[in-house]
């Protein structure tokens, strides 16, 4: 349940720290005080998107946190699973910070940031709030397979079906997208064909084109590469001269001491321009000035520069990529009928596992819903609604993450009338007191520790109001229940009573929350009653409803 809940810097509220308690917690105050300010913070903690134009004036970040104690298993679950600690005292305190203008949004979990995805799932496990504008979720049509889910206990076939429909959808994906791309391949398979044979046909090797052209370059200047070569071997003839210096310097070994490095440099010297030499004559006699050699280099670039032009791209190497591409996708198209065939049974196969799932949620959320519709009727009937018919209709879809159903309550609130979407046919006050019916149930059938009520019971009145008090003690019997209301007769049953209030100050008008004494209690409700917290004749009514609530609450 959430013991304690810390919001600064929000809207008007400046700070408030107030701690909750077990059963019917009861939120009052005038209109415009601030009590959905409090609701907006609270639904931050739901992980809903910050809306920045709340953040107050005293800093640069809005911060709300709320402590949560008796877990139940889902959450601790959830905790170990998502490598979140354990608070040492068994507590979960969720903290949402909102900076100013909406620069950075951080959520945290016992400390530990998470996304705000991961908050919401958690908060599913911890608290539910129902405001006025949530009625409106009867007139989605899946609504109700939710609660269904939660009723037949549907948590882990669903994480089984989400897995298997993700197998499915994932192989479903990839069939589509291999026929598709054989369909597209098989369309122009034949001008393929035609350019890998063109790219074979000129039987290119690696760095060919480079090498071409580097022939071309020395048979297009055969001549004067030649008379070059000749003109080196002439000057490099020296060698017999070097040897009779090798000669005079030796014999001067013993007598001068230069003489035997001298030497040694000497003789390297003709070692290496013999070398020289010797390269520079093979050079020249290697060198064939064939015309018809020309002739073959400058046709075969020719051929390579016209297929580069053609596939725009720069050199013979990626040519040579081009058809190990070209050559690929040939072999994939032989191989992928048999790929496709293997894909489309893997599919076939994981949808049917899949389906059989489906089908055994689909058997449980309609068994539960038999069960349900006659407690929804038995519920809510007290409430004024002694003519209301049930009933859930299952229509089946194609399967989906969720299954193959969707799930409609209909409704007849009068006699005669005919079976109608509920959030078609019930009038505002209808709709409070199905919703409260149906949040009833959902927390015996949840186990959910916090349901916060906003306003529910907005337009309705008297005998109903009453009977809407008691259905939520009966929830707070279940579970912790914090209601935000207008009805005294709802305000007498709560165990705990707060009191939601603006108070100005010479620069600013902030909002405050108190828990209010008995005294305090009858001075409240009788404001409510009459506009007078003197008034003798309100008191008095006070502390019977009061009287009467407490009762309840024995």
């Amino acid at each position: 349940m959430l013991d304690k809940l810390h919001i600064s810097n929000f809207a008007l509220i400046d700070q408030i720290d107030f701690e909750l308690g077990k059963g019917l917690n009861i939120i009052t105050g005038e209109t415009g005080s601030g009590k959905s300010i409090m609701m907006d913070a609270l639904t931050l903690l739901r992980g809903d998107r910050a809306d920045t134009s709340m953040i107050g004036s005293k800093g640069k970040k809005a911060v709300v946190e709320g402590q949560f104690s008796s877990l139940p298993e889902s959450c601790i679950s959830f905790l170990a699973e998502n490598d979140i600690d354990l608070d040492p005292e068994g507590v979960c305190i969720m903290r949402r910070e909102v900076s100013l203008g909406g620069a950075r949004s951080r959520a945290f979990i016992n400390d530990t940031p998470v996304t705000l995805e991961k908050m919401g799932e958690l908060a599913k496990h911890l608290i539910d709030i129902h405001s006025q504008h949530n009625n409106l979720l009867l007139e989605k049509v899946n609504f109700m397979r939710d609660i269904l889910d939660n009723v037949a206990q549907n948590e882990e076939l669903l994480k089984v079906l989400h897995k298997q429909y993700g197998e499915y959808y994932d192989l479903a994906n990839r069939y589509n997208l291999a026929r598709s791309r054989r369909k597209a391949q098989m369309a122009n398979i034949e001008y393929q064909r035609a350019l890998k044979e063109e790219l074979e046909e000129l039987k290119l090797q690696p760095g060919e084109q480079e090498s071409l052209e580097q022939e071309r370059e020395i048979l297009a200047n055969m001549t004067e590469i030649k008379q070059r070569l000749s003109e080196a071997s002439e000057a490099l003839n020296v060698v017999s001269r070097l040897k009779k210096a090798l000669s005079s310097i030796s014999a001067l070994d013993g007598t001068l001491e230069q003489a035997a490095e001298l030497g040694e440099r000497l003789d390297s010297a003709i070692v290496e321009l013999r070398d020289i030499a010797d390269t520079v004559s093979d050079i020249d006699a290697g060198l064939n000035g064939d015309p018809e050699q020309l002739q073959y280099v400058e046709s075969r670039l020719t051929d390579i520069y016209d297929l580069e032009r053609k596939h725009k791209v720069e050199n013979s190497d990626q040519l040579l990529e081009i058809l190990a591409g070209l050559t690929k996708e040939f072999k994939e198209l032989e191989d992928s009928p048999e790929q496709i065939s293997q894909l489309h049974s893997q599919a076939v196969e994981a949808k049917k596992k899949a389906q059989e799932t489906a089908v055994e949620i689909s058997q449980r959320r309609k068994k539960a819903a038999e069960e349900f519709s006659r407690q929804l009727v038995e519920t809510a009937r007290p409430m004024n609604m002694k003519n209301l018919e049930v009933d859930i209709q299952f229509v089946e879809t194609n399967l989906t993450r969720d299954g193959i159903d969707n799930v409609t309550l209909m409704c007849s609130f009068n006699k005669n009338q005919p079976m109608m979407n509920a959030g078609d046919t019930a009038s505002g006050g209808e709709i409070s007191r199905l919703m409260l019916a149906i949040k009833s149930l959902k927390a015996k059938n949840m186990s959910m520790p916090t349901i916060i009520f906003d306003e529910i019971d907005t337009g309705v009145s008297g005998d109903v109001a009453l009977r809407m008090g008691n259905l939520m003690c009966d929830i707070a019997q279940e579970c912790q229940v914090i209601a935000i209301t207008h009805l005294p007769a709802v305000a007498a049953k709560g165990v705990h009573h707060y009191k939601v209030y603006k108070e100005d100050s010479d620069t600013e008008t902030n909002t405050h929350i108190t828990l209010l004494n008995m005294d305090e209690r009858i001075a409240e409700i009788a404001t409510m009653l009459s506009g007078d917290p003197n008034n003798a004749k309100a008191r008095e009514a006070a502390k019977d409803l009061l009287a009467s609530g407490q009762n309840q609450n024995l």
